[in-house]
């Protein structure tokens, strides 16, 4: 199987995988009462009083487990932004009267997912806030998670995780890149099963549906635009279309009812709100607060072989930033890494968006080659034009200056990189390449003296 066969390509594998935001959900029309979203203040009953305890305890072994691993994504400044948010979408009478704290973390991880604990951890994917354009649509996933959380979602998923319909999920277990990453069996002896359950089967329809809507309710509350619900649903659905074998949409590929979600999300707010001018969006002062975490994102993407979920993460953080080095040398190095191995996209790419490329015959693979190849030489120019002493860049082009065996510009690149970073952790390596091209260069003069 083709989808199959991508998992398994070794940079893939390591994926971090959490719960799916994008769950298959039915929204119904009619509009929805705030004081409804506060069952968490009544009594808990008998049966699931052991079962919260045991997955507020499993929550606690989780984060433990996660912050250990060094997959978390430490921004002080970004992480207080997302708990102003998350504060100010938890209701009030909530937040009064329980125990239980929401706070938001972040996971070095460029899929889009996120996972909402018993104990009120909310970890968001770099991938999902790298996706979202602004505030109002960041509101909308937060606002989804909390209400999971208020709601006690995680303790009364527990009846279903048990049965019979779970067991039927473990094909698609063994599939995804968390599996991969875990070990299938790893999840069980780590206690994480019901945390893990969430990811693959999505919480039951019933709670899906109320979590979206008790989501737009609280964006309403706090005046973000709603419609930011279903921009945000429109993203995972274009994402669907070019990015259908990437392991977020392998996901996404079971839950074939989106554009009638987003169609009943949209009837929601035709139907209950009334429609605010001016409302809340906030998307300038989000991309300011994103640009790092997006050019991280990128970075990671063009380390797991997804060089066009790069490039589309930072063309409109190069349009708001035009002096940032570090996005330009992140394009640059997108663009490298395809121009390298073209068929990097054939594996990333839905098979509609590969063929759009039009690089079917060995002339226009050549020529497209060619093209990124300028691209990246010239966004690494961009980098060093705005600061002539970023080393990074110059270990770029020696690559590509090596790839087209063009060695002394090669050379000069590696020495200039070196020259600039000096205790370079792959300094080695680039010895390396450097001993070899004085080599190459050596052995073409002898010929040539012949």
């Amino acid at each position: 199987m083709i989808a199959t066969s991508w998992l398994l390509r070794p940079t893939v594998i390591i994926f971090f995988t959490l719960s799916f935001i994008a769950s298959n959900m039915i929204i119904p029309s009619q509009g929805f009462c705030l004081k409804n979203l506060y069952r968490s203040t009544e009594p808990l009953p008998e049966k699931y009083k052991e079962i919260q305890f045991e997955e507020i305890v499993k929550a606690g072994k989780f984060i433990d487990y996660i912050e250990k691993s060094g997959i978390l994504y430490y921004n002080e400044e970004l992480e207080e932004y997302l708990n102003g948010i998350a504060r100010k979408m938890t209701p009030p009478l909530y937040a009064d009267a329980e125990k239980v704290k929401i706070y938001i973390k972040m996971t070095r991880d460029p899929t889009v997912n996120a996972v909402s604990l018993a104990n009120g951890n909310i970890y968001l994917n770099i991938g999902i806030l790298a996706r979202t354009k602004n505030e109002a649509q960041l509101a909308f996933i937060l606002g989804h998670e909390i209400s999971h959380i208020i709601n006690r979602d995680m303790v009364y998923f527990s009846e279903d995780y048990y049965s019979k319909t779970i067991a039927t999920q473990f094909l698609d277990l063994a599939l995804s890149p968390a599996t991969a990453f875990f070990g299938l069996y790893g999840i069980s002896q780590l206690g994480f099963g019901l945390i893990y359950g969430v990811t693959v089967t999505g919480y039951r329809r019933d709670q899906e549906e109320r979590s979206d809507i008790e989501s737009v309710a609280l964006m309403n509350q706090n005046g973000y635009a709603l419609e930011g619900a279903v921009e945000l649903l429109n993203i995972f659905i274009e994402e669907k279309e070019k990015f259908s074998k990437g392991s977020e949409i392998y996901f996404l590929s079971s839950h074939p009812e989106n554009e009638k979600r987003k169609r009943d999300i949209e009837k929601l707010i035709k139907t209950s709100y009334n429609s605010v001018e001016n409302a809340t969006r906030n998307e300038d002062i989000f991309l300011n607060k994103m640009t790092n975490l997006k050019v991280e994102n990128a970075m990671l993407n063009v380390m797991f072989d997804r060089p066009q979920h790069a490039i589309d993460n930072l063309i409109k953080v190069e349009n708001a930033h035009p002096e940032d080095e570090k996005v330009y040398f992140c394009l640059a190095e997108a663009y490298r890494v395809v121009a390298k191995d073209p068929d990097l996209l054939k594996y990333e790419l839905s098979n509609k968006a590969w063929r759009e490329i039009g690089i079917n015959s060995k002339e226009k693979r050549e020529q497209q080659i060619k093209e990124w190849k300028e691209q990246a030489k010239d966004y690494y120019g961009k980098a060093l034009g705005v600061n002539p002493l970023y080393a990074d860049p110059y270990r770029g082009m020696a690559l590509i200056y090596a790839n087209d065996e063009e060695d002394e510009k090669a050379l000069d690149s590696f020495r200039k990189y070196l020259e600039l970073q000096p205790d370079a952790k792959d300094r080695r390596f680039v010895n390396n390449w450097i001993e070899r091209l004085k080599k190459k260069s050596e052995e073409k003069k002898e010929k040539k003296e012949e």
